[in-house]
């Protein structure tokens, strides 16, 4: 699938608002074994990895409330799909992520 006539390279990384910047590194790192490879607490960012693909979490500005997102009726990203080596990999990743607390 590589085309080197391109002149983007594919994606360097994704960036994810999220509402709560620990909740979601705990979630990446503890329960899918990710690793953090970078922050910027002034922002506040983390930036996360599998060793394939990388995140970048930025903390929503939660002075006055925020708007959760409805991937209905909201532009912008609509899901995140990462890549397993395998269906049996894949029901594991099921398994942690959905007994992960607030999933």
């Amino acid at each position: 699938m590589q085309d080197s006539g391109k002149i983007t390279k594919g994606i360097d990384h994704l960036g994810l608002t999220v509402s709560d910047i620990e909740l979601s590194r705990r979630f990446f790192v503890e329960c899918l074994g990710w690793t953090v490879v970078g922050e910027m607490p002034a922002y506040p960012a983390l930036f996360v990895s599998d060793g394939f693909a990388r995140l970048t979490l930025w903390q929503v500005d939660r002075q006055g409330g925020y708007v959760a997102f409805d991937r209905r009726k909201n532009v912008g990203l609509h899901h995140v799909a990462l890549k397993v080596s395998s269906e049996a990999d894949l029901c594991r990743v099921f398994a942690l992520a959905s007994a992960w607390p607030g999933v």
